[in-house]
């Protein structure tokens, strides 16, 4: 008989031992700070410079706060004073806690940088930001607000509405429930097994989408587009300035009477995999118009200078 781990076991393996390898990276922690909590908690991280993770602890009761101190890629051992140069402040008030990094006073600037690494229970919401490191949130059952000036976004197994800001990193989201908004100045973006509604936007990197469930605005300014829709409602848009459109739609939606209408621009306009029969509208080289059904569903893809190819499946 073939056997298989539990999906929950797996989640708790990959977890505890992407966290020994993060841990014999970072070597000891500087200080560790444990809180007790005796409900859903709010957690508020900032730092400059330094990198932000939080994670799901197997611990209901207590979260824990480990700091890292660098100076470059030499770790601060614990017990060094570093007062004159970075000020931690910790504070708790009921269930919400905050741990604050920052330059002391009468510096414009320090050569340390203060990371975070928190263990906390699941049931936990965070605003977390930092001025250049990278956000690594995991497993986690409330609203998050990651900002970040360049590092790059990584969110996964969360149930809660997110928001993820960096001026030049790349964002990945993975197994979400809940509505997203997300941002880069540069970076990419990648977006798989969400359900919510989707807003990402990116300068210039590539948005790729797979396994998507939910309303989709998506806008990049020159990348291109890769999206695998699994369910939608109301709208779906790509956009983008001059990177070419590829999209898998549900097969039911060229079939059923509440359907999907289309405006499809691009240099070159394909569609496959469906019934041509049933569509009602114009189709040229660069441009499709029309709809399947009664067009319920508004689906609109612009590129300014690539292709667009639309594959139901």
């Amino acid at each position: 008989m073939k056997s298989t781990l539990p999906s929950a076991f797996l989640f708790l393996f990959m977890v505890l031992g992407n966290s020994a390898i993060f841990a014999a990276d970072r070597g000891e922690p500087f200080e560790t700070k444990v809180f007790s909590i005796d409900g859903p908690a709010d957690l508020f991280l900032s730092t400059s410079g330094g990198s932000l993770r939080v994670e799901k602890s197997a611990n209901h009761n207590e979260l824990t706060l480990e700091v890292y101190v660098m100076r470059g890629r030499e770790r601060i051992t614990p017990g060094t004073d570093i007062s004159n140069q970075i000020e931690i402040e910790f504070e708790q008030v009921g269930n919400s806690i905050k741990a604050i990094a920052k330059t002391a006073r009468g510096l414009s600037r320090s050569n340390l940088n203060v990371s975070f690494t928190v263990y906390a229970p699941e049931q936990t919401s965070t605003n977390l930001t930092t001025s250049g490191g990278s956000i690594r949130v995991a497993g986690l059952n409330g609203d998050q607000r990651t900002i970040t000036s360049g590092g790059s976004i990584n969110i996964s197994t969360v149930e809660g509405n997110i928001e993820a800001q960096t001026s030049g990193g790349s964002i990945r989201l993975e197994q979400i429930k809940g509505d997203i908004n997300g941002s880069t100045s540069g970076g990419s973006i990648t977006a798989e097994q969400t359900s919510g509604e989707l807003k990402l936007t990116t300068s210039g990197g590539s948005i790729r989408l797979a396994e998507v469930s939910g309303n989709v605005q998506a806008t990049t300014s020159g990348g291109s587009i890769r999206a695998g829709i699994r369910e939608t409602h109301d709208f779906l848009q790509l956009t983008t300035s001059g990177g070419s459109i590829r999209v898998t739609l549900p097969l039911g939606l060229a079939h059923s009477s509440s359907g999907i209408s289309i405006d499809a621009r691009g240099s070159r306009v394909q569609i496959s995999g469906d019934d041509p029969d049933l569509f009602v509208g114009q189709k040229t080289r660069n441009r499709v118009s029309g709809s399947y059904g009664d067009g319920s569903l508004n689906a609109v893809f612009r590129t300014n200078g690539g292709n667009v190819n639309i594959q139901f499946e």
